[in-house]
């Protein structure tokens, strides 16, 4: 490594360009070439200088000859993305609470359903929007294996925070899988062969100690020194993907564990993030309206027996923070309609307080199925005062009743939100 390079100029501004953002190869321009030499040489000699500030991937001592060994630096840019997106997931943001606010399972399903059809289709189901969809939303039972696993990603993934104090170790793993699987055979199961979205870098170990290697990874006990919890998370999902460790439906799994993972280190709002639909549209050329510095072929750089991932990392967290910018926004118009509807039930005059807390928890959680027997025990009410509450809003429209075991279910109306919208125009608060 020559000295004269290390020490000119040209090569200290390429060094300082690179602590701040990735650079690729065909971006070395004439600013960072001393004279004497070439841009190969100025290019070997930088990469020689990163890879001594790299992070290695902690599967390297697993992965068989001709795998590509993984690599990455931490440009300021990078930082930036990963503090920013820890600040919008974190607990107590505004993402957190609002999803909290309205933890019923139809909330942010838009996404849920998306993530779900993009891992079902790299597990190898072939799956559509709409089928997923009809599924979640209980329109219907579900027809198909994919649509199986679908609803059980969806329920593991909506009460997630019930297993935020469980351990990240391998029994909890296995106990994710067993639930994702719940009500298909393997025979059901063996069908499909994965299609994993960086297919090139793909290895099947199926080597039960591989999840050993997760279970580390997951308890920061792999990368030395320990990297952001995002950065870690992305591991635990590449480890499932990359080396499929679980007979079937690893992308699944490494979506749950990551999140898991994620969770318990206090960023539970990053499961509503679709992060492998966002991928997959980055794969097949999206830009996400400029967040994208590199496409997704060109970001992943291929230097001999290994690879650089700084320049993916660094575009993908760029595209993740514009994607929950995204979702923020959205969300923010949905509260404001929301805190306009929920001022209003709590002005008006002809209802009771117990009358108007079923109307708050029917907007923010439409789903709630609510029983006379619990609202009875609730409030420490009569029966019949019980069930005149509820029968005073089914006759203004607000809600269903109907049957179930033998007993009457109130469930809100299909558009409540509008039912009550037109409410607010036609009697305006006394």
């Amino acid at each position: 490594m020559s000295l004269e390079l290390l020490k000119s100029p040209e090569f200290q501004l390429l060094l300082w360009r690179t602590e701040r953002a990735p650079l690729l190869r065909r971006e070395l321009d004439a600013r960072f070439v001393p004279r004497g030499f070439t841009a190969d040489e100025v290019w070997d000699v930088l990469t020689a200088v990163r890879k001594g500030q790299a992070f290695y991937g902690p599967i390297v001592e697993f992965a068989p000859e001709g795998v590509r060994k993984n690599w990455h630096t931490m440009p300021a840019s990078l930082r930036y993305y990963l503090r920013q997106i820890t600040r919008k997931t974190q607990k107590g943001s505004f993402l957190d609470v609002l999803i909290r606010e309205r933890s019923g399972s139809r909330f942010v399903t838009q996404y849920y359903i998306e993530e779900a059809v993009a891992n079902l289709k790299q597990d190898g189901f072939e799956t559509d929007y709409e089928s997923i969809r009809a599924a979640f939303s209980g329109e219907r039972p579900c027809m198909t294996r994919a649509e199986r696993l679908a609803v059980n990603f969806h329920g593991i993934m909506r009460n997630l925070d019930s297993y935020e104090e469980l351990p990240f170790d391998r029994s909890v793993l296995l106990r994710f899988y067993q639930e994702l699987t719940e009500g298909l055979s393997d025979r059901e199961l063996s069908g499909p062969e994965t299609v994993p979205l960086l297919d090139q870098h793909a290895v099947s170990f199926r080597d039960d100690h591989v999840v050993d290697v997760i279970v580390a990874t997951g308890n920061d006990l792999n990368t030395e020194p320990v990297q952001d919890p995002l950065m870690v998370s992305m591991l635990v999902n590449c480890h499932f993907w990359r080396l499929s460790p679980l007979p079937f439906c690893n992308n699944l799994m490494g979506c749950i564990a990551s999140r898991f993972y994620l969770l318990k280190k206090g960023l539970p709002a990053f499961r509503f993030l679709p992060k492998t639909k966002i991928l997959e549209d980055w794969k097949a050329g999206s830009f996400f309206s400029g967040s994208a510095r590199y496409s997704l072929e060109e970001s992943i750089v291929a230097d001999g027996c290994e690879t650089d991932w700084t320049a993916y990392y660094d575009s993908f967290m760029s595209i993740m923070l514009h994607m929950l910018q995204l979702m923020e926004e959205s969300l923010a118009s949905l509260k404001e309609s929301d805190d306009l509807i929920l001022d209003w039930i709590a002005s008006v005059e002809d209802l009771n307080h117990r009358q108007k807390a079923i109307l708050r928890r029917a907007v923010l959680s439409p789903e709630t199925e609510f029983s006379i027997s619990e609202h009875k025990a609730a409030n420490g009410i009569a029966y019949s005062t019980a069930r005149t509450d509820f029968e005073v809003l089914v006759a203004r429209g607000l809600l269903l009743r109907t049957t179930k075991a033998m007993a009457n279910v109130y469930l809100c109306v299909p558009d409540l939100r509008v039912s009550l919208a037109r409410l607010m125009g036609s009697e305006p608060s006394r």
